[in-house]
């Protein structure tokens, strides 16, 4: 093989491999449309709200009428939230965290999150369903 081939066969190469992004956090990694909320009195159909969660890396996009971003962790059966934050409106580029008063105000209420670091247990998640319950809260989603 001729040197001036091997060069541009390397860079294609990296290239390939750079662009290839492995799911970090498995099944759970993808933009889910959030079906339902059930509580002990009631269950909240979701499906025509347009509430999604969107997981990749360690974040997540919280997109209902408004776009929040926080952090997460994910282990086997569980996902501990953290850092939930905001920006006032499109053309605000500074991030502000949500505060218990904002929790008070229901503003993730949508969501079905009721604390600011909220600790769900995986009870089904597999390429098309993801089921977490905090207390006695249980959010049923669909993969999008």
């Amino acid at each position: 093989m001729k040197r001036t081939y091997i060069f541009p066969l390397f860079l294609a190469l990296v290239t390939f491999i750079a662009c290839d992004k492995v799911p970090a956090n498995g099944d759970l990694d993808g933009m889910w449309q959030l079906l339902s909320i059930q509580t002990p009195d009631s269950i909240r159909d979701m499906k025509d709200k347009g509430v999604y969660t969107s997981f990749q890396l360690n974040l997540i996009q919280w997109k209902a009428k408004r776009t929040f971003f926080s952090h997460f962790t994910h282990t086997a059966d569980s996902i501990i939230i953290y850092d939930i934050s905001y920006s006032a409106s499109n053309d605000d580029y500074n991030n502000y965290l949500v505060t218990p008063k904002d929790m008070d105000n229901g503003v993730f209420d949508s969501f079905g999150i009721h604390s600011i670091n909220p600790r769900f247990r995986i009870m089904k998640l597999n390429s098309s369903v993801l089921e977490l319950q905090q207390a006695d809260t249980t959010l049923r989603y669909r993969k999008f």
